[in-house]
């Protein structure tokens, strides 16, 4: 492969030179947006959006969906509802705990990674305040509390990379190609409840 670059990759990411001419990832932005259109429909005005490393791409993706999804219902952005480089479970709690203060809380909170879904699920079991809730990934435990989230399918997305680079290893010759797997939003009744 040389100065070409990898086979192909799996996950979206920023394009370090060289880019991988196959890349197979998921479209978190898309099931976002939808999760933040779910909200919007059930009369929320104040949604948070808690977010990981505000540098990544998937930070930035994810954050995407949920701007568009207010723009396109003509809600204007709270900076003060967006916050990132939350890198534990414990921050994540810390930070919905300061959001929940406001003088105009959230109504809605979207945790977009795993670890973040944690922290706002324990504060949220604490019973101390009434939000709604969508997480991103799942875990048995989040299933069976009945938490609605984004849910993704990094399995498959490996599956598809591999495919990509097995057909890159048959024919040097094959084009760019990107395999997009659909994360999709899975209601359990955490994200149905009203402001």
């Amino acid at each position: 492969m040389g100065d070409q670059g990898p086979a192909a990759a799996a996950g979206h990411g920023e394009p370090d030179p060289p880019p991988p001419r196959l890349r197979a990832g998921q479209d978190d932005d898309r099931a976002v947006q939808q999760a933040t259109e779910h909200l919007l429909r059930l009369g929320h005005r104040r949604i948070a959006a808690l977010a990981g490393r505000l540098g990544s791409f998937r930070s930035a993706q994810r954050l995407n969906g949920c701007r568009n999804a207010l723009a396109q219902a003509g809600i204007e952005e709270d900076p003060l509802l967006v916050v990132g480089d939350l890198a534990t479970p414990e921050r994540a709690r810390d930070a919905v705990i300061r959001l929940l203060h406001q003088l105009a809380p959230p109504t809605a909170v979207l945790a977009q990674n795993l670890g973040i879904s944690t922290g706002v699920l324990a504060e949220r079991l604490a019973g101390r305040h009434a939000f709604a809730f969508i997480g991103l990934d799942e875990t048995d435990l989040t299933k069976g509390l009945g938490v609605s989230a984004v849910v993704r399918d990094p399995q498959e997305v490996g599956r598809q990379a591999a495919r990509l680079a097995l057909d890159r290893i048959t024919d040097a010759a094959t084009p760019p190609r990107l395999v997009t797997v659909p994360s999709r939003l899975v209601m359990r009744g955490g994200g149905e409840v009203g402001p």
